[in-house]
C-alpha cells in the first residue's frame, strides 16, 4: 500500500476514533442521567433528547455555546475540553504524525463536527464558519501535543538554537520558562484548595437548594457529577477570589475576599457552594500578599542555588602565576570577576522578566478561556473580570521576582564592599592597589574552592544544560 495513503487513513482513524470515543462516554453519561431525571419525577421519558444533547455538548466542550427559548450557555466545560485534547493527542502518538496524517484527520474532524451542528435541537450561537475554526483548533492542539515529543521540524529547530545561541542564554530561558510553570503550577493547587474548602463549608447550603428543588439522590448524584467537568473553571474563580480579584454570577452576585453578596440567583445548587466574605483582616492581608512572598521565595530560592550564581573558583599558585601574566591584557582579577557576575545577574533579570510575561499571558488566557454566561440578560457575563484578576496575580508576581532579584544584588554589593575593605586594610602595607587586594581576598576566602591546580573557568547563569535537566 502506498504510505502516503497509510498516512491519510491512521489520520482519518485517530479523529474518528477519538469523536468515537469522546461521544460515546458523554452520550452514554446524559442518557443515564435522563433515565434517572426521568424516573424520579415521573413524566415522559427524556431518552430521546440523548442524542442531540451530546452533540450540542461537544460542541459546547471546543468552544461553541448554545440557546433556547428560556436559556443561554456558553460557559465551557474546560475539564472536557482538557480530557478531549488529551484523547487526541494519546491517539496522535500511537499513529504516524506526518503533515498528510493531519490533513486526513484535520477533514474528518471538521466534517464530523459540522455533521453535529445539522443534529443538534437547540440554537448554535456561532456561526458555521467559526464553528470549525474552534473544533479545527482544538484538533490541532491535540495533534501538536501528542506529536511534538517524536518531532522531527521540533528537533532541528532545537539544534539551530543550541548553534547560534549561547549556554548562558539558553539556561536563563529555561530558568524562566520552569518557574514560570511552577508558580502557575501552585496558584492552580491553591484554586483547587480554595474549592475544596468552598465544598466544605458550603454543602449544607447545597443540600438545602436540593430540597428546594424536589431533587431526589438518584438526580443530586448525577447532576454533581456533571458540575465537576466546570471544575477548571471553578478553579481560576478561586484563583481570582483568593488574591484579590473576585468573580461575579452576572448582574445578581458578586464575591471576593471583602463582599459575598447575591440577589435572585437561580436555585442551582452548585451556587450553594459560593463563598462569604472574610472577616479577618489578617487572613486576607496574607491571602492577598500570597504572590508577592511566593515568587519572592522562589526567586530567592533560584538566585541562590549553585546552578543560578556560583562562586568563582579558587585561583591557585599556577593559575596566578598565569593570570599575573596575562593581566596586562584582559584586565585586572577584580574587573574580570565584577564583568561576570554582573553577566550572571543580567541573564537572572531576563529569566525573571520571561517568568512574570509567562505568568500573565497564561493567566490572562486561562481567566478569558473561563467565563461564559448562563443567560441573556442578568446571567450574560459569569465569571472574573479579566483586567483585575490579571493585576491581582501577575502583578505581585512580578513584584516578587524583582524584590528578589534586588535582594541579590544588594548581597552581592555588600560582599564586594565587605572584602574589599579587609583586603585594603590588610594588604595595604604591602602598597598592593584595593582592587587587586580585593581579588586576591575574595579568591582566598572562596568557600566553594578547588583543590586541582587548572586554570579557573568562569560559569554561566547555569554551568550547563545538564545541570538544568538534572
Amino acid at each position: 500500500m502506498n504510505r502516503y495513503l497509510r498516512e491519510w487513513i491512521r489520520g482519518f482513524l485517530v479523529a474518528l476514533v477519538s469523536m468515537l470515543i469522546f461521544a460515546v462516554a458523554i452520550g452514554g453519561f446524559l442518557a443515564l442521567t435522563l433515565l434517572v431525571i426521568s424516573m424520579e419525577e415521573g413524566g415522559k421519558p427524556l431518552s430521546d433528547s440523548a442524542i442531540p444533547l451530546t452533540q450540542a455538548v461537544i460542541l459546547l466542550t471546543q468552544g461553541t455555546g448554545f440557546e433556547t427559548h428560556s436559556f443561554r450557555l456558553t460557559l465551557v466545560p474546560l475539564l472536557l475540553t482538557l480530557l478531549l485534547i488529551a484523547l487526541i493527542a494519546s491517539l496522535t502518538r500511537r499513529s504516524v504524525a506526518t503533515a498528510h496524517a493531519y490533513a486526513a484527520g484535520l477533514l474528518t474532524w471538521t466534517i464530523i463536527n459540522w455533521i453535529f451542528t445539522q443534529g443538534v435541537s437547540v440554537a448554535l450561537i456561532d456561526d458555521s464558519w467559526l464553528i470549525i475554526c474552534k473544533t479545527d483548533m482544538v484538533f490541532t492542539l491535540g495533534w501538536v501535543v501528542g506529536s511534538c515529543r517524536n518531532s522531527r521540524w521540533l528537533a532541528r529547530a532545537m539544534r539551530s538554537v543550541q548553534q547560534h545561541t549561547s549556554v548562558g542564554f539558553r539556561s536563563a530561558v529555561r530558568l524562566g520558562v520552569s518557574l514560570a510553570l511552577v508558580l502557575l503550577a501552585l496558584y492552580l493547587l491553591f484554586g483547587l484548595i480554595a474549592v475544596l474548602v468552598w465544598i466544605v463549608r458550603g454543602h449544607e447550603a447545597m443540600a438545602t437548594l436540593f430540597q428546594l428543588d424536589n431533587m431526589q439522590m438518584g438526580s443530586r448524584i448525577l447532576t454533581s457529577i456533571a458540575a465537576v467537568v466546570w471544575l477548571p473553571n471553578s478553579m481560576m474563580w478561586a484563583l481570582s477570589w483568593l488574591f484579590g480579584g473576585g468573580f461575579a454570577i452576572g448582574d445578581l452576585a458578586s464575591f471576593t475576599l471583602w463582599m459575598g453578596q447575591s440577589h435572585a440567583l437561580p436555585p442551582l445548587p452548585v451556587f450553594g457552594l459560593f463563598p462569604k466574605a472574610l472577616t479577618n483582616p489578617s487572613l486576607i492581608s496574607v491571602l492577598v500578599s500570597l504572590p508577592f512572598f511566593l515568587s519572592l521565595f522562589l526567586g530567592l530560592l533560584a538566585l541562590a542555588t549553585r546552578r543560578v550564581i556560583r562562586f568563582p573558583a579558587r585561583t591557585t599558585a599556577k593559575a596566578k602565576e598565569r593570570q599575573a601574566q596575562t593581566q596586562g591584557k584582559s584586565g585586572s582579577g577584580s574587573d574580570a570577576q565584577v564583568r561576570h557576575l554582573v553577566e550572571q545577574l543580567i541573564y537572572a533579570a531576563g529569566s525573571f522578566c520571561l517568568t512574570s510575561a509567562l505568568v500573565a499571558l497564561i493567566s490572562s488566557l486561562c481567566f478569558a478561556l473561563s467565563n461564559g454566561s448562563l443567560g441573556r440578560i442578568r446571567l450574560r457575563k459569569v465569571g472574573v473580570d479579566l483586567m483585575a484578576s490579571v493585576q491581582a496575580v501577575g502583578k505581585p508576581t512580578a513584584m516578587g521576582l524583582f524584590a528578589a532579584w534586588l535582594l541579590a544584588v544588594l548581597g552581592w554589593s555588600i560582599i564586594f564592599a565587605i572584602r574589599w575593605s579587609i583586603a585594603k586594610a590588610a594588604r595595604s602595607k604591602r602598597g598592593q592597589s584595593p582592587s587587586a587586594a580585593s581579588a586576591s581576598s575574595f579568591q582566598d576566602k572562596d568557600p566553594l574552592a578547588h583543590e586541582d591546580d587548572s586554570e579557573p573557568q568562569p560559569s554561566p547563569i547555569l554551568t550547563s544544560e545538564e545541570s538544568v535537566t538534572n
